[in-house]
């Protein structure tokens, strides 16, 4: 699926570049064709017949040059198996240099040697936990215990490196596409010519779009790179009291998420220090308008309920950042609530 989503960006980002530099009716036909070749080069089993689709796309750029403009795509491909190698083929650009798409042959390759890297990253990951899944009945309570804690490093070493990779995706395609926007708009300003001015503030709006699409898959991926409901139950082990969790909530704002989650600290820890509490549930859900904490204790103490302090200044000043209300109220114990507008 990577492979997929990476292959068709880099033809979307060549789609851009066909539109400054040609002006054919045969786009279609040249995106659908080249994003084909470079797919087959990935679904060819046979190694030594994954330079076909790059043979026969060479052919057709010689022949047919403003199909060189979607070459990044299949270099991307041949790079994934055959390296430097693959570079060979950039003869292609000697016919018809373009330097937008020399640009975009970087960003494929750099793409290309991340993708291979994390593939053998996930899969030497996924191998150790096939290992220890193997063995999981044979161990003892203790090794249960350092299996899962394994399990979490794993995880916890794919999101990190997908939020690198996030972070390196945006440096680059982040660079080359605010560099094109500003280029075009000087072109826009010096060129006299209506319709060629028309057609660059097109290209100029869809690089926008396109810059705006990248940030917010990497938006995506940094938001799942915390997981909330992990976090909170990786206080069970420090709370000295039996916590309970209620969780059916989906947020997708990062900083909400951690917002939500210093909250349930803070409340845990005034707990912890002013109640007789032997008891805690927590419960997150959503409707339509709000995301909802609540968080109730049966202890019988009421002295720190009545003086507010920091921890509920805190929380209040949390809720109105996002719109939200707070209150808490003694009864049958400490309950507090707290809405979060969506």
């Amino acid at each position: 699926m990577r492979v997929l989503i990476e292959i068709f960006m880099m033809q979307v980002l060549s789609l851009f570049a066909y539109y400054s530099y040609f002006n054919t009716e045969d786009i279609v036909l040249f995106f659908v064709l080249s994003t084909i070749l470079s797919i087959s080069i990935f679904l060819i089993e046979d190694k030594k017949l994954k330079s076909l689709p790059m043979i026969l796309f060479m052919i057709l750029g010689y022949f047919y040059h403003p199909i060189i403009v979607f070459y990044p795509a299949a270099l991307y491909s041949l790079f994934y198996f055959y390296k430097e190698k693959s570079l060979l083929s950039s003869i292609l650009l000697i016919v018809d240099f373009k330097f937008y798409v020399v640009i975009l042959c970087g960003v494929s390759i750099y793409l290309s040697f991340h993708n291979e890297k994390f593939k053998k990253s996930i899969s030497a990951l996924s191998k150790e936990n096939d290992y220890l899944n193997l063995n999981y009945d044979k161990m003892t309570k203790d090794k249960i215990n350092v299996i899962n804690k394994t399990d979490e490093k794993i995880k916890e070493e794919i999101l990190k490196e997908r939020e690198r990779i996030s972070r390196r995706l945006h440096d680059v395609l982040g660079h080359t596409i605010s560099s094109s926007i500003i280029h075009i708009k000087s072109l826009i300003i010096t060129t006299t010519d209506e319709n060629t001015k028309k057609e660059l503030t097109l290209l100029n709006e869809k690089l926008k779009e396109g810059m705006k699409e990248i940030r917010e898959n990497i938006y995506d991926i940094k938001s799942e790179s915390f997981n909330l409901k992990k976090a909170v139950e990786s206080l069970y082990k420090d709370i000295p009291m039996d916590l309970t969790l209620d969780y059916n909530i989906i947020v997708n704002n990062s900083s909400m998420k951690e917002d939500l989650f210093q909250i349930i600290k803070e409340a845990l820890t005034n707990t912890i220090k002013h109640s007789d509490a032997s008891k805690v549930h927590i419960m997150l859900s959503e409707n339509d308008t709000y995301y909802i904490l609540k968080i109730k204790d049966d202890g019988r103490s009421e002295a720190f309920h009545i003086i507010e302090g920091i921890g509920f200044d805190n929380m209040r000043n949390v809720s109105k950042k996002y719109n939200g209300n707070f209150n808490y109220f003694y009864k049958d114990g400490m309950n507090i609530n707290i809405y979060f507008r969506k």
